[in-house]
This record gives C-alpha cells, structure tokens and sequence, in this order.
C-alpha cells in the first residue's frame, strides 16, 4: 500500500442487501483480497441465522461458512465484514479500534450501509476493479486513507 492509499468502491445492491447478494460480496473481497479469515461485527438484518452472524469477534476462517449463513438472512441492514491473510492479524481486531486502524491491520473491508449499499476497501486496484463487476457501480477512487469516508 503506498502512502496509505486504499480504493474505496461503492456499490448499489438493487436487491437491497439480500443475503445471497451479500454472500456474493464476502466471497468476491475473500478471492480478490487474498483474505480467507473474516470478522463479522456491527451487523444489523432480518432472517434466520442473524443469530450466528451476531456473534462478536468470532473468527470465520472459511468465506463459505459466512456465505451459508447469509443465505437464510432476508435482508442486512448494517455490518462490518474485516478480512484478513493471517489468523493471527484477525485475532488482534479490537471493535474498540476506529476503522481506519482495522483497515490498516487488515487486507479488506467490506461495509453494508443502509440496506442498499456496499462500501468496500481494498489496497489492491485490480482486486477494487473485478469487486462491481454485475453489480452497479457508484464510485470508485483511490484515496488517503484518512480521506476515506465511512458512512454511520
């Protein structure tokens, strides 16, 4: 990463954050981000197995796991999916941390916002290029890392 530079892409999702499409997403930033360990955290939705997503910390070392349990969630409004090469990084995330520090620890940040959106960080160019592709882009750019914005 030079200079602490990161592609920041948004997406529109007109499925409105369904499950399977977000599942999608966590597998596309888990290829294209090399990151196999996944942090859930902050995440709000509707549908059976939110109570597996709301777990706090819990380490997922297999995208497909997160992906299976996507599937019966109707809808997310809100969550922080972090992605990691190592387990021993993902082990250090503290939700105590702002996301700026995370990101810097991690490969990839996946961010649903406000049932509709996907906000996705990446060090990677290629990686933010092959993430929208079926899906309608909004934005992407490449930017300091203190100049990113993170909707609340």
């Amino acid at each position: 990463m030079k200079n602490n530079l990161i592609w920041q892409v948004v997406i529109e999702d007109p499925s409105f954050l369904k499950g399977e499409a977000v599942a999608i997403m966590v597998n596309r930033v888990a290829k294209y981000a090399k990151a196999n360990n996944i942090i859930v955290d902050s995440i709000e939705g509707a549908g059976t197995n939110m109570e597996l997503l709301l777990l706090k910390n819990f380490i997922i070392s297999d995208p497909q796991k997160i992906c299976e349990m996507l599937i019966g969630v109707d809808q997310i409004a809100w969550g922080d999916f972090f992605f990691y090469s190592e387990k021993n990084s993902a082990s250090n995330y503290s939700s105590h941390s702002s996301y700026v520090e995370e990101l810097l620890q991690s490969e990839a940040l996946l961010r649903a916002v406000d049932n509709n959106f996907f906000y996705v960080y990446l060090k990677n160019e290629l990686a933010a290029r092959n993430i929208s592709v079926g899906f309608q882009l909004r934005e992407i750019k490449e930017l300091k890392i203190d100049e990113l914005n993170f909707p609340e």
